[in-house]
């Protein structure tokens, strides 16, 4: 497998970089029908896995602040590679995308066969993000050989701004609603044995088996770190809008059955948080 990694450089792009060691990259900037070309020309890689693309800092919110990119990022840059694709024939696209197309109800699980809610033809509630998103996977379902993996909040027992964990032992008060997570080892880990397996092209919830709250995460983070921060909750939804004057947020249970049946192992959510906090640096 020679592989083309756009995004090398973000939070899950340095992930793959590690498990992969051997890649060819192209710069952001300069991603476009003619350098991937001519990349392909000269190391005749047969799959992209693309974790390029526009997410806000520090959240989502930024993104209602920087359509053009958010635009340019997560939807201009899938559609070049889709008419890459078309040109080529011969390679193979992983897109990562997000769990963030989806707001359940209560008890609520969405499969792959659910169309997202949260997209620009379906939601008047839809965050820029969001919308963004949905549509990159519209346009790349039109083509044959893409898997599309869903990651969903993601985390790991390294401290930083992208990690969940990280966010609920800094943000002064939280909302504590049921959702899945996406440990980013588990979750690059699945990706790739994806293509290993030559698993069958579509979507795919990559996600923890699962689903688990921010109030039992942070039980967990008291339990097994030496943070022994008073957590502070909303009440509900509207209490935390109303306080935070947000743009809408995602939140969904996702199942990982298709993932499963595909033949990828992957852990309890409870299990990885748990091994996140006993390892936490």
């Amino acid at each position: 497998m020679k592989v083309l990694l756009l995004g090398s450089t973000g939070y899950i792009g340095k992930i793959f970089a590690q498990k992969l060691k051997n890649f060819v990259t192209i710069p952001y900037k300069n991603i476009g029908i003619r350098s991937l070309l001519k990349s392909w020309t000269e190391t005749q890689f047969d799959t992209i896995i693309n974790c390029a693309g526009f997410v806000g800092r520090p959240n989502v919110d930024a993104v209602e602040r920087n359509k053009e990119s958010a635009i340019t990022g997560n939807v201009l840059l899938p559609s070049i590679l889709g008419e890459f694709l078309s040109i080529t024939k011969d390679v193979r696209l992983m897109h990562v995308s997000t769990g963030c197309c989806y707001e359940s109800s209560e008890n609520q699980i969405f499969t792959e066969n659910d169309n997202p809610n949260l997209d620009w033809s379906s939601s008047k509630s839809c965050s820029f993000y969001s919308g963004s998103k949905s549509l990159a996977e519209k346009v790349l379902q039109k083509q044959k050989k893409v898997y599309i993996s869903r990651l969903r909040m993601p985390f790991d027992e390294k401290d930083c701004d992208r990690n969940y964990i990280s966010k609920l032992i800094n943000y002064d008060k939280l909302l504590s609603i049921p959702n899945s997570l996406s440990h980013t080892d588990d979750f690059t880990d699945s990706c790739l044995s994806l293509l290993k397996k030559s698993a069958p092209f579509g979507t795919y919830n990559v996600v923890n088996t699962g689903y688990i709250d921010a109030e039992e995460i942070c039980s967990m983070i008291k339990r097994y770190t030496n943070i022994k921060k008073d957590f502070k909750f909303y009440d509900d939804l509207e209490e935390f809008y109303f306080d935070t004057r947000s743009f809408p947020r995602s939140n969904c249970q996702l199942s990982n059955q298709k993932l499963i049946d595909a033949g990828i192992e992957i852990r309890n959510v409870r299990d990885a948080v748990r091994d996140s906090l006993i390892n936490w640096t």
